[in-house]
Protein backbone atom coordinates (compact mmCIF):
# COMPACT_ATOMS: atom_id res chain seq x y z
CA UNK A 1 0.00 0.00 0.00
CA UNK A 2 1.64 3.26 -0.68
CA UNK A 3 1.83 6.32 0.60
CA UNK A 4 -0.81 8.43 -0.36
CA UNK A 5 -3.60 5.38 0.02
CA UNK A 6 -1.93 5.53 3.80
CA UNK A 7 -2.61 9.20 4.12
CA UNK A 8 -5.65 9.11 2.72
CA UNK A 9 -6.76 6.50 4.99
CA UNK A 10 -5.45 8.45 8.02
CA UNK A 11 -7.18 11.56 6.84
CA UNK A 12 -10.59 9.17 6.40
CA UNK A 13 -10.49 7.99 10.08
CA UNK A 14 -9.54 12.13 11.58
CA UNK A 15 -12.62 13.26 9.76
CA UNK A 16 -15.05 10.56 11.27
CA UNK A 17 -13.49 10.58 15.05
CA UNK A 18 -13.81 14.57 14.47
CA UNK A 19 -17.43 14.31 14.14
CA UNK A 20 -18.05 11.35 16.73
CA UNK A 21 -15.94 14.08 19.08
CA UNK A 22 -18.30 16.67 17.86
CA UNK A 23 -21.52 15.02 17.60
CA UNK A 24 -20.81 13.47 21.05
CA UNK A 25 -20.01 16.94 22.34
CA UNK A 26 -23.56 18.38 21.68
CA UNK A 27 -25.05 15.92 24.55
CA UNK A 28 -23.09 17.72 27.42
CA UNK A 29 -24.87 21.10 28.28
CA UNK A 30 -28.35 20.30 27.92
CA UNK A 31 -28.46 17.58 30.76
CA UNK A 32 -25.83 19.57 32.88
CA UNK A 33 -28.32 22.54 33.01
CA UNK A 34 -31.72 20.63 33.64
CA UNK A 35 -29.99 18.92 36.75
CA UNK A 36 -28.51 22.25 38.27
CA UNK A 37 -31.86 23.82 37.53
CA UNK A 38 -33.43 20.50 39.45
CA UNK A 39 -30.78 21.04 42.58
CA UNK A 40 -32.10 24.90 42.03
CA UNK A 41 -35.60 23.91 42.89
CA UNK A 42 -34.85 20.92 45.35
CA UNK A 43 -32.94 23.65 47.62
CA UNK A 44 -35.55 26.01 47.81
CA UNK A 45 -38.04 23.00 48.97
CA UNK A 46 -35.25 21.64 51.56
CA UNK A 47 -35.25 18.56 50.02
CA UNK A 48 -31.51 17.73 51.56
CA UNK A 49 -31.69 14.02 51.29
CA UNK A 50 -32.67 14.23 47.73
CA UNK A 51 -29.98 16.58 47.00
CA UNK A 52 -27.55 14.16 47.79
CA UNK A 53 -28.85 11.61 46.29
CA UNK A 54 -29.11 13.48 42.84
CA UNK A 55 -25.50 14.86 43.02
CA UNK A 56 -24.15 11.31 43.40
CA UNK A 57 -26.10 10.32 40.19
CA UNK A 58 -25.04 13.11 38.94
CA UNK A 59 -21.60 13.11 39.37
CA UNK A 60 -21.32 9.15 38.49
CA UNK A 61 -22.50 10.07 34.81
CA UNK A 62 -20.65 13.37 34.01
CA UNK A 63 -17.42 11.23 35.00
CA UNK A 64 -18.57 8.70 32.24
CA UNK A 65 -19.61 11.13 29.65
CA UNK A 66 -16.24 13.49 30.51
CA UNK A 67 -13.73 10.63 31.75
CA UNK A 68 -11.66 8.82 28.81
CA UNK A 69 -11.02 9.00 25.12
CA UNK A 70 -13.74 6.13 24.43
CA UNK A 71 -16.64 7.15 21.86
CA UNK A 72 -18.35 3.95 22.14
CA UNK A 73 -18.96 1.84 25.28
CA UNK A 74 -21.09 -1.26 25.57
CA UNK A 75 -24.75 -1.70 26.15
CA UNK A 76 -24.06 -2.31 29.34
CA UNK A 77 -22.65 0.64 30.36
CA UNK A 78 -25.41 2.66 28.31
CA UNK A 79 -28.14 0.70 30.32
CA UNK A 80 -26.03 1.36 33.68
CA UNK A 81 -25.54 4.90 33.07
CA UNK A 82 -28.74 5.54 31.71
CA UNK A 83 -30.51 4.42 34.62
CA UNK A 84 -28.30 7.06 36.85
CA UNK A 85 -29.72 9.77 34.42
CA UNK A 86 -33.16 8.72 35.22
CA UNK A 87 -32.44 8.21 38.93
CA UNK A 88 -31.80 12.02 38.74
CA UNK A 89 -35.09 12.52 37.48
CA UNK A 90 -36.99 10.12 39.90
CA UNK A 91 -35.56 12.63 42.94
CA UNK A 92 -37.77 14.71 42.05
CA UNK A 93 -40.87 12.92 39.86
CA UNK A 94 -40.97 10.18 42.62
CA UNK A 95 -44.17 8.03 41.88
CA UNK A 96 -45.32 9.81 39.28
CA UNK A 97 -42.34 8.49 36.69
CA UNK A 98 -41.85 4.51 36.13
CA UNK A 99 -38.64 3.63 33.84
CA UNK A 100 -38.44 -0.56 33.43
CA UNK A 101 -34.90 -1.67 32.22
CA UNK A 102 -34.79 -4.81 30.13
CA UNK A 103 -31.77 -6.50 28.67
CA UNK A 104 -30.70 -9.47 26.35
CA UNK A 105 -27.38 -10.54 27.64
CA UNK A 106 -26.25 -11.57 24.19
CA UNK A 107 -25.68 -8.13 22.97
CA UNK A 108 -25.22 -6.40 26.77
CA UNK A 109 -20.94 -6.10 25.60
CA UNK A 110 -21.92 -4.99 21.91
CA UNK A 111 -20.17 -1.14 21.45
CA UNK A 112 -22.24 1.89 20.52
CA UNK A 113 -21.79 5.29 20.67
CA UNK A 114 -21.67 6.66 23.95
CA UNK A 115 -24.94 8.37 24.83
CA UNK A 116 -27.23 7.17 22.36
CA UNK A 117 -29.41 6.59 24.51
CA UNK A 118 -29.89 9.52 27.33
CA UNK A 119 -31.26 11.71 23.96
CA UNK A 120 -33.76 9.72 23.11
CA UNK A 121 -34.97 9.51 26.77
CA UNK A 122 -35.09 13.24 27.26
CA UNK A 123 -36.86 13.47 24.55
CA UNK A 124 -39.65 10.93 25.46
CA UNK A 125 -39.51 13.12 29.28
CA UNK A 126 -40.37 16.62 27.48
CA UNK A 127 -43.45 14.98 25.92
CA UNK A 128 -44.74 12.37 28.25
CA UNK A 129 -45.10 15.22 30.99
CA UNK A 130 -47.06 16.95 27.95
CA UNK A 131 -50.21 14.63 30.01
CA UNK A 132 -50.65 13.83 33.49
CA UNK A 133 -49.11 11.78 35.30
CA UNK A 134 -48.73 8.66 35.67
CA UNK A 135 -45.56 8.84 33.37
CA UNK A 136 -43.76 5.62 31.99
CA UNK A 137 -40.46 4.74 30.12
CA UNK A 138 -39.69 1.21 28.76
CA UNK A 139 -35.98 0.89 27.45
CA UNK A 140 -35.74 -3.22 26.07
CA UNK A 141 -32.49 -4.15 24.29
CA UNK A 142 -32.61 -7.30 22.38
CA UNK A 143 -31.08 -9.36 19.52
CA UNK A 144 -33.18 -10.19 16.26
CA UNK A 145 -32.25 -13.05 14.58
CA UNK A 146 -33.60 -12.78 11.53
CA UNK A 147 -31.43 -9.75 10.68
CA UNK A 148 -28.49 -10.30 12.70
CA UNK A 149 -29.12 -7.09 14.25
CA UNK A 150 -29.13 -5.40 17.88
CA UNK A 151 -32.24 -3.16 19.21
CA UNK A 152 -32.73 -0.68 21.75
CA UNK A 153 -36.18 -0.14 21.96
CA UNK A 154 -37.35 3.11 24.24
CA UNK A 155 -41.50 3.71 24.64
CA UNK A 156 -43.37 6.01 26.37
CA UNK A 157 -46.80 6.86 27.66
CA UNK A 158 -46.67 10.36 26.17
CA UNK A 159 -48.70 12.27 23.36
CA UNK A 160 -46.62 10.47 20.30
CA UNK A 161 -45.72 11.93 17.61
CA UNK A 162 -48.25 14.18 16.00
CA UNK A 163 -49.67 13.92 12.56
CA UNK A 164 -46.90 14.31 9.87
CA UNK A 165 -44.38 14.12 12.35
CA UNK A 166 -42.92 10.86 11.53
CA UNK A 167 -42.77 11.54 8.14
CA UNK A 168 -40.65 15.15 8.35
CA UNK A 169 -38.35 13.62 10.87
CA UNK A 170 -37.68 10.31 8.64
CA UNK A 171 -36.91 12.74 5.63
CA UNK A 172 -34.37 14.50 8.18
CA UNK A 173 -33.10 11.09 8.74
CA UNK A 174 -32.65 10.75 5.18
CA UNK A 175 -30.86 13.71 4.57
CA UNK A 176 -28.33 12.88 7.57
CA UNK A 177 -27.62 9.05 6.08
CA UNK A 178 -26.86 10.67 2.59
CA UNK A 179 -24.44 13.94 3.67
CA UNK A 180 -23.42 11.67 7.42
CA UNK A 181 -23.13 16.27 7.79
CA UNK A 182 -22.73 17.74 10.85
CA UNK A 183 -22.95 21.00 9.79
CA UNK A 184 -27.03 21.19 10.38
CA UNK A 185 -26.58 20.32 13.76
CA UNK A 186 -26.02 22.75 17.48
CA UNK A 187 -24.82 22.47 20.13
CA UNK A 188 -28.31 21.89 22.77
CA UNK A 189 -30.00 20.62 19.28
CA UNK A 190 -31.92 17.72 18.50
CA UNK A 191 -31.24 14.84 20.19
CA UNK A 192 -32.35 12.44 17.71
CA UNK A 193 -30.69 14.09 14.58
CA UNK A 194 -27.12 13.43 16.78
CA UNK A 195 -27.93 9.90 17.78
CA UNK A 196 -28.65 8.77 14.39
CA UNK A 197 -25.76 10.70 12.96
CA UNK A 198 -23.55 8.85 15.20
CA UNK A 199 -24.68 5.42 14.38
CA UNK A 200 -24.28 5.97 11.09
CA UNK A 201 -20.45 7.04 11.08
CA UNK A 202 -19.82 3.25 12.86
CA UNK A 203 -22.37 1.49 11.03
CA UNK A 204 -22.87 2.81 7.58
CA UNK A 205 -26.48 1.46 6.04
CA UNK A 206 -26.62 -0.86 8.58
CA UNK A 207 -27.85 1.75 11.13
CA UNK A 208 -31.24 2.04 12.32
CA UNK A 209 -33.65 4.31 13.81
CA UNK A 210 -37.40 3.93 13.52
CA UNK A 211 -40.15 6.50 14.63
CA UNK A 212 -43.41 4.83 15.53
CA UNK A 213 -46.52 6.00 17.92
CA UNK A 214 -47.52 3.00 20.32
CA UNK A 215 -51.08 1.62 19.13
CA UNK A 216 -51.57 2.38 23.05
CA UNK A 217 -50.65 5.67 23.07
CA UNK A 218 -47.32 7.29 23.17
CA UNK A 219 -44.36 7.25 21.04
CA UNK A 220 -41.51 4.07 20.66
CA UNK A 221 -38.08 5.04 19.03
CA UNK A 222 -35.82 1.91 18.29
CA UNK A 223 -32.06 2.33 17.04
CA UNK A 224 -30.10 -0.53 16.19
CA UNK A 225 -27.12 -2.10 13.88
CA UNK A 226 -25.44 -4.99 12.95
CA UNK A 227 -24.65 -7.30 15.80
CA UNK A 228 -20.92 -8.66 14.78
CA UNK A 229 -19.79 -4.81 13.43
Amino acid sequence: MNSSTLEMMKSQENEIRAKEIATQSMMKPHFLYNNLANISVMAEENMNQEIISLTENLCDYLRYTSTGGELRVTIRDEFLYTQKYLACMNVRYRDRLTCTFSLDEQIADIKIPKLSIQPIIENSLKYAFMKKPPWRISICGFFEETDGKWYIRIKDNGCGFAEGEITRLTELMRSIRDSKDIACLKIGGMGLQNVYLRLLLQYGACAVLILENNPEGGACITIGGKIND
